[in-house]
């Protein structure tokens, strides 16, 4: 079938079904389009298709809809089969994907004032859905704000809106990374924590002091130690460094998309290291002490690539959850958490704000103090994501091995792999220049089992799989 949105075919679809569709419906091929548009259909929003792009289509085409190309995954919820979607979407014009956009967000918006109450069926509604598929941004706050609203009134409510989220993450792999956070938070799992993001100028000077919330779980790790887990966001955003900007390892600025994360409030602590290094082994022996400065709450040091990667796999086979390093993307993503300046803390940073050789200026802040050993975690203000320490104190390995530029780099968020005998470092260091601690400078260190007093790590928690 040509690329058209008349309701008269030139040809028939591959699909048997979608030809058995439109063997009965001959003129009405539209219909069949922007019900595929929704990752999730009720007889509802079908209905409301129906009625907005193809209002002279029988009735009876809507049932059949849902009772031949689509699978019940819910009261009142379809799917429909990918390869019979796939093959629609591709026949859907930009101009019409636009209005369907249009459409959609509108109906969620309306869907949006229904007051829900406990006797209530949570599950006839496909907004959460439709709206993170348009708009996860604006899903994951919508939601957000239903479960806090429901959460301070009924915990029986709440557990009921909670199994209603998670049948629409079966929907769809994508969706359910995106509502992990929010099923946590809805069952209990995830907690909030306020905060304060502060922004400077050139010279330092605090222009703007800026409230926060974030979520995040806590992993108990056994004898009094946890380790707290940031809910990161999923989203886009420009990685590496503009013209006239840094060096050339930093381009070319790109744009990727990152599917959400949890990642660590802190790097990762002595004491924390300690727990894990006395875990059994999976592939390779830790030392439980191994830092040059000691101190429980100090950032564990003199741990290579390897060494870290064991902790991960160790934690994981504990926890049941998936932990690994994060990818460079996925750093540098969670590091600006929104912002494009060279620092998350905007045009530089002072040594009232990270941990660096404050001894040197970046722009036209006063020097400061530079302290020549590491800082406890948690010692200077977070960004605007809730995490803490990303520019200085220690180095930071991350998944990926080297690579002298951004020239054929994923775009997914992913780690980039090519048997590199070298893995990234991001973040700078308690005895780095100001430069070499921004949001897009990367550097690399000896091999995988090379160690040093001014590298360690922070880990990420992988979202349903990912």
């Amino acid at each position: 079938m040509t690329k058209n949105m008349n309701n008269s075919p030139t040809t028939t679809f591959k699909h048997p079904h979608l030809q058995s569709f439109l063997k009965r419906y001959p003129t009405h091929q539209k219909l069949l389009l922007h019900a595929a548009f929704p990752l999730a259909l009720t007889p509802e929003l079908l209905y409301c298709l129906r009625e907005n792009f193809d209002p002279d289509s029988p009735w009876i085409a809507v049932s059949d809809i849902l009772l031949f190309l689509c699978e019940s995954v819910g009261f009142q919820l379809y799917k429909m089969s990918p390869d019979v979607r796939n093959e629609l979407l591709y026949y859907l014009q930009p101009e019409e994907l636009y209005k369907l956009s249009d459409f959609m967000v509108a109906y969620i918006r309306q869907q949006l004032k229904i007051n829900y109450r406990a006797d209530e069926d949570l599950g006839a509604a496909p907004h959460w859905t439709a709206l993170a598929y348009i708009k996860p941004e604006d899903a994951i706050q919508e939601i957000t704000n239903k479960i806090q609203e429901i959460k301070n009134k009924n915990s029986t409510e709440l557990m009921k809106f909670a199994s209603v989220l998670e049948s629409y993450a079966e929907i769809d792999p994508l969706i359910k990374a995106g509502l992990q956070p929010l099923l946590m938070l809805a069952s209990g799992e995830l907690s909030t924590f306020n905060f304060q993001v502060v922004t400077v100028n050139r010279r330092g000077k605090i222009i703007k002091t800026e409230p926060k919330q974030a979520t995040y779980f806590v992993e108990d790790l056994g004898n009094g130690v946890t380790l707290d887990m940031v809910a990161i966001p999923g989203g886009k955003f420009m990685m590496g460094s503009p013209e006239g900007e840094g060096r050339d390892n930093e381009k070319p600025q790109h744009k990727v998309t990152v599917p959400p994360f949890f990642m660590g409030k802190y790097q990762v602590t002595q004491a924390q290291w300690r727990v894990v290094a006395a875990l059994p082994k999976i592939k390779d022996n830790l030392k439980s002490n191994p830092s040059s400065s000691k101190g429980d709450n100090l950032p564990v040091e003199q741990v290579s690539w390897d060494d870290a990667v064991e902790f991960c796999a160790r934690i994981s086979k504990a926890t049941g959850k998936q932990y690994r390093l994060p990818s460079e993307t996925e750093w540098e993503y969670a590091c600006r958490a929104g912002t494009t300046t060279p620092f998350h803390f905007g045009e530089t940073i002072t040594s009232k704000l990270a941990n660096y050789q404050a001894s040197s200026t970046f722009a036209d802040e006063p020097k400061g103090t530079y302290r020549e050993k590491t800082t406890a975690v948690g010692s200077f203000p977070p960004n605007a994501f809730g995490l803490y320490d990303m520019h200085g104190n220690l180095w930071e390995w991350c998944a990926d091995d080297w690579h002298k530029n951004y020239i054929n780099a994923p775009t997914d968020g992913s780690a980039w792999i090519s048997q590199s005998k070298n893995f990234v470092l991001r973040g700078g260091s308690w005895i780095n220049y100001p430069r070499n601690c921004r949001s897009a400078y990367r550097d690399y260190y000896g091999n995988r089992d090379s160690r040093s007093y001014d590298i360690g790590f922070r880990i990420v928690c992988a979202v349903w799989g990912t």
